[in-house]
């Protein structure tokens, strides 16, 4: 399948990630028939993301709504900035705790109290 790229550069994508891409723009807008350039480009960072596995996108655009949906079909989290601030904090809860127990877990030395 061959589309192009926002600077207009064609892009060949195999049959699965033209699905994905589609099922995405599918779940991000559901209700619209024409999508804006910006939706386009907002289901590409999304598609992007999901295809190097990212665990959660980090938005404040509206299509948080359809998170549950979305989260039905593709293993990531849309969240917000605040979301994903105690999504971050919890994991270093979990990965001290660990530590205490023994366990040997890595744990950046960005993190607060490391």
């Amino acid at each position: 399948m061959v589309g192009s790229s926002k600077l207009g550069r064609a892009v060949l994508a195999a049959e699965d990630e033209v699905e994905a891409f589609e099922a995405v723009k599918q779940l991000l807008f559901p209700n619209k028939a024409r999508l804006k350039d910006r939706d386009i480009r907002d289901v590409r960072h999304v598609h992007t993301a999901l295809k190097y596995h990212a665990d959660i996108l980090v938005t404040r655009d509206g299509y948080r709504k359809q998170r549950e949906a979305f989260r039905a079909v593709f293993p990531m989290d849309l969240l917000t900035p605040e979301e994903a601030l105690a999504v971050v904090r919890e994991r270093i809860a979990d990965t001290r705790e660990a530590q205490q127990l023994g366990q040997t877990h890595w744990l950046p030395r960005w993190a607060p109290g490391a």
